[in-house]
Parts: C-alpha cells; sequence; structure tokens
C-alpha cells in the first residue's frame, strides 16, 4: 500500500523542449566528448561539440543546449549521448536545461559556467556572475534568458528561452 505521495514531483527531464507549439530550431553535429542532456554546448575548431571549456569571460561558440533523446541509454547522471554520437541542440525555442545557482528569475539573463581545468559544471546555466579566474569561470549566455523561476524541488533545473541566430 502506497503511504507517501510526492505532490511537488519533477516537472520534466533536462533537455526537454517546453513547447512543442513554437517554432523552433534546431542543429546537430558530433560530439567529441560525452554530453549530458540540458547542457550547454559550444562547436571546437575540430567540428565536433563539446562541452563550453573556454578562458575567461568568454565562449567562443556557443549552440545552444543539448535536446533529451529518450533513446539514449541513461549511463551519464540524467542520461546523455556518448563520444562520436551526433548531439541535437536547440537553438531557438524554450528548454529545461540543467542549472545550478541560487535563482533562475524569470526575464533574466543565463549565464554558463565553463572552465579549462575543471570538469563538474561546464555547460550547467547559472546566475552566478560573469567571472574569469581558472576554473571557475563564468560567460554571458546571451541570447539565452530564464523563463520562469522553478520551485525548490525542481533544484538543478531551470526553464530557458534559445534565441540564437
Amino acid at each position: 500500500m502506497q503511504t507517501v505521495y510526492n505532490i511537488d514531483s519533477q516537472i520534466a527531464q533536462v533537455g526537454m523542449i517546453a513547447d512543442g507549439t513554437m517554432v523552433k530550431e534546431e542543429e546537430s553535429f558530433e560530439c567529441s566528448e560525452a554530453i549530458p542532456f540540458g547542457r550547454a554546448v559550444e562547436l571546437h575548431t575540430d567540428g565536433k561539440l563539446r562541452l563550453p571549456q573556454g578562458t575567461g569571460q568568454a565562449i567562443a561558440n556557443l549552440r545552444g543546449i543539448a535536446i533529451y533523446d529518450a533513446t539514449k541509454e541513461p549511463d551519464l547522471v540524467g542520461g546523455g549521448y556518448k563520444i562520436g554520437e551526433r548531439v541535437r541542440v536547440l537553438r531557438k525555442g524554450h528548454i529545461y536545461a540543467e542549472f545550478s545557482g541560487t535563482t533562475d528569475l524569470a526575464g533574466a539573463n543565463a549565464n554558463i559556467f565553463h572552465s579549462s581545468t575543471v570538469a563538474t559544471n561546464r555547460g550547467k546555466l547559472t546566475d552566478s556572475a560573469g567571472a574569469g579566474g581558472a576554473g571557475v569561470e563564468v560567460a554571458d549566455a546571451q541570447p539565452m534568458k530564464f523563463l520562469r523561476a522553478l520551485n525548490a524541488s525542481q533544484a538543478g533545473l531551470c526553464l530557458v528561452e534559445c534565441n540564437y541566430p
């Protein structure tokens, strides 16, 4: 008999497109490393996607957010793409992305963790201020904005609008 009920469960999987009716644009590229769903990705000079690794407060060629794919095995935390697979990336539209920060205030510009030395949060969106120190780099993700703040039970998840050209 069920005795515990969760009335505030996760509303989405990271990387899920939030609105199937709006105009959206996506593209796909092969990846040079494992990429979890819902993380921001950049196109490296080798023509393959990777999690952002730039130095300072800039990301060279940000492409968008890795889209959730229910056919992939959940071998990464939360699931994702393996090295050499084609990664679907949302460039325009609404998507649930991975978040690490304090609050995803509606209308605020999103920032992205990236690092040339520490892999932990690379590609996660954040509200943390821009930073350029080695291992703690945070870059502006414009034109990406938070759409609405999610409650405490949705920790690690944010709803954003991507609008890359």
